[in-house]
């Protein structure tokens, strides 16, 4: 009688373990769904000297991640005298930055993101920013059109961790996007 008292204790006793470890906060579930949205990556023309801003929006336009970071060694335009390149950018919480945001409306990208002061109509209603993490930024040689080399550019996150509203979101993998890229032709 006694071993079974203690294995019906000892049964309880798991099922409330189980039960705390079920319930307690799980870090990142909150906001699974919204980074991965559909969306095409743009970019823009740089508004200062090595800084550049790769985007993209949901399809309601109020979802929007973005890359923005500053490199003296990167470049929009790829070199066409290499197939294949990547530059790996170290997101941080200051200059190198992954973020994502919501807004009360729908945005327009090219003014929201491509001014120096975002239009004022947009209000950010949730937001997440990176603090680790690396950006890859790789462009792989598609063909020759007209006079011009096209390349495939494609942004690759790795290893980020957002930060927001008390909560700590971690990804290991996770694709921006992918765009093509002319470039004149060059011998």
């Amino acid at each position: 009688m006694k071993n079974n008292i203690k294995t019906i204790r000892l049964f309880f006793g798991l099922i409330a373990g189980l039960l705390i470890l079920a319930t307690s906060c799980s870090e990142g579930d909150l906001i699974t769904d919204e980074l991965e949205f559909e969306g095409t990556l743009s970019n823009c023309a740089n508004t200062s000297a090595n800084t550049f801003v790769f985007y993209k929006l949901d399809a309601t336009k109020s979802k929007a991640l973005f890359l923005n970071f500053t490199g003296t060694n990167f470049t929009l335009i790829p070199d066409t005298k290499k197939l294949t390149s990547t530059d790996v950018v170290t997101l941080n919480e200051t200059t190198n930055l992954l973020t994502y945001r919501e807004f009360n409306s729908p945005i327009t990208a090219s003014s929201y993101f491509c001014s120096n002061i975002p239009p004022k109509e947009n209000t950010t209603t949730l937001e997440y920013v990176s603090t680790s993490g690396t950006a890859e930024i790789s462009y792989d040689f598609l063909r020759i059109e007209a006079n011009d080399s096209i390349f495939s550019r494609s942004i690759i996150l790795k290893d980020v961790t957002l930060t927001g509203n008390e909560i700590a979101y971690r990804k290991e993998f996770l694709a921006l996007g992918e765009q093509e890229v002319a470039k004149p032709f060059t011998p």
